[in-house]
């Protein structure tokens, strides 16, 4: 549950500054890290397969129930909802993207 939460989570906020051809791989890249944890909490004989399906299944959802809150959070504040898959904030990818100077003045 905790790599699914950490590194979905990691991978929300850094998904606007991914370019749109790449953001399928980097999805990708993030389940399958997640995949590998979950394989060596059962090689390791730490968890149960039911253990990890669950952690998994609760790390979504808790992913699921973040990224709508804040899209609520972003409504009240006057801003257009976003999907998971945007990010949750591709606004900040042209303030983290921009020559300090730009963003300065």
């Amino acid at each position: 549950m905790s790599s699914t939460v950490a590194y979905g989570a990691i991978l929300l906020v850094f998904l606007p500054l991914i370019a749109r051809r790449y953001r399928p791989g980097a999805v990708a890249g993030v389940l399958g890290l997640v995949s590998l944890i979950a394989i060596s909490r059962l090689a390791l004989g730490v968890h149960y397969i039911s253990d990890v399906v669950g952690g998994f299944i609760l790390g979504l959802a808790w992913l699921t129930a973040s990224t709508a809150a804040f899209s609520i959070w972003r409504v009240d504040r006057g801003r257009h909802p976003v999907s998971p898959l945007s990010g949750v904030e591709p606004e900040a990818a042209s303030d983290l993207t921009a020559h300090p100077d730009e963003v300065a003045g």
